[in-house]
């Protein structure tokens, strides 16, 4: 493992935590999400359109269980969960923190999956730290000072499903990408990801209500910018190649810089109040996720990463 890997995928995970402030000034401008992760795609497809044509070849020689990974990654881990992430803003932004707290739930499906594609086999005490995440990812939503208050009007519990939803594909992606980073380089795995993508977006999009004209202005397009080039570029190409000498578990523990970004931004900058159980949900979530990334008798048997690659072989 490189010493510095840790540390690259940490870093990623701070600028993904400014997605909470960017992405959700497009959101409050009158954008809906398709169109936002449309345009996001797009422009990161743009970026990588160089990386792309020179590792044409390297993805030519994939197999086709190697490509439904890959697919999988693009359509599920990018399209379906940021579409997912971002529609769970849309549904009220007002309560746009608790939708970025909510997607640390990801290390636990990533784990869970990593346990049945993986194969590696896991202690009991696992289990209870994930019944503790669960728990936690729970109060972040019941803790809500308008839960009771709008309880009924299907709202908040739909911003949450949306939430753990996307949360639960990123998570899935991250196990099925993990020997695709050791297989590709990063930034041609990145474009790839992008580029999978664009279908099922156009299609999303062709069912959504465009932007209004009053919202197409240069200031939205400098935040769609900074959107695909923040959290999306800078990250992303930071992530995969952190992620190629990294174990899971030290992955996950690096990730968790990412709610705290989003704690500070939401709380300082945005204004975004949380409640004393939202709070204790947070600390029983992050205790949790680290207790799953940094205990090694958590995990009876870990494969290096570049053995990992035969999985999806």
């Amino acid at each position: 493992m490189g010493p510095l890997s840790p540390w690259l995928i940490a870093l990623a995970a701070m600028l993904w935590g400014s997605d909470l402030l960017l992405r959700a000034k497009v959101v409050s401008a009158g954008w809906s999400a398709s169109y936002i992760v449309l345009a996001e795609h797009l422009i990161l497809t743009a970026i990588f359109v160089i990386p792309l044509w020179l590792g044409r070849r390297q993805l030519a020689q994939l197999t086709r269980r190697q490509w439904a990974a890959l697919a999988f990654v693009g359509v599920g881990g990018s399209a379906l969960g940021t579409w997912l992430y971002t529609t769970a803003f849309t549904l009220d932004y007002s309560r746009a923190l608790t939708v970025v707290l909510l997607q640390k739930t990801q290390p636990v499906f990533a784990l869970l999956l990593a346990a049945t594609v993986l194969k590696e086999r896991r202690t009991p005490a696992f289990w209870g730290w994930c019944v503790m995440a669960l728990l936690g990812a729970c109060l972040l939503v019941v803790g809500d000072k308008n839960f009771a208050l709008h309880l009924h009007s299907r709202p908040l519990l739909e911003q949450a499903f949306l939430a753990i939803a996307a949360s639960a594909l990123w998570g899935a992606a991250t196990v099925v990408g993990r020997p695709l980073s050791v297989l590709l380089p990063p930034s041609l795995l990145s474009g790839a990801r992008f580029a999978l993508a664009l279908p099922v977006l156009g299609l999303l999009a062709l069912f959504a209500v465009p932007p209004p004209t009053a919202a197409r202005t240069p200031e939205i397009g400098v935040l769609l910018l900074l959107v695909a080039l923040v959290p999306g570029l800078l990250g992303m190409g930071l992530y995969y190649r952190g992620l190629r000498g990294t174990t899971a578990s030290v992955a996950t523990l690096a990730e968790l810089c990412y709610p705290l970004t989003s704690l500070l931004i939401g709380v300082v900058v945005l204004h975004v109040p949380m409640t004393g159980s939202q709070w204790a949900g947070l600390l029983l979530l992050l205790a949790a996720v680290l207790a799953l990334g940094r205990q090694p008798g958590l995990v009876v048997t870990e494969k290096p990463l570049r053995e990992l690659s035969p999985a999806i072989s």
